[in-house]
């Protein structure tokens, strides 16, 4: 049988990247979910990101989830995207 992780999602962020790279707010966590609201949108995770045409791709409508430094950002460009922390809410 396979196992699954099960976290909770909270401090939801969207951003959006259509005309240009925008960075959304430091991630209170260590796990970030990167979910594409409309086309293929590119992503750079940072203190002080940007993400370009060469940065990694999420397909559109698709989703990711990486890893994240305490307090980094995650930059979006070429579309909209929702930026969600994985985990427990450190504010409950």
């Amino acid at each position: 049988m396979a196992s699954a992780l099960i976290a909770g999602l909270h401090d939801s962020q969207d951003l959006n990247g259509s005309t240009g790279s925008i960075q959304s707010l430091a991630i209170n966590g260590e796990v970030v979910r990167i979910c594409s609201l409309d086309n293929i949108i590119r992503f750079e995770i940072g203190a002080n990101p940007t993400a370009t045409t060469t940065s990694p791709a999420i397909p559109a409508l698709g989703e990711i989830f990486q890893p994240i430094t305490l307090g980094h950002k995650v930059a979006i460009y070429g579309g909209q995207a929702n930026i969600t922390t994985v985990g427990e809410d450190e504010d409950e």
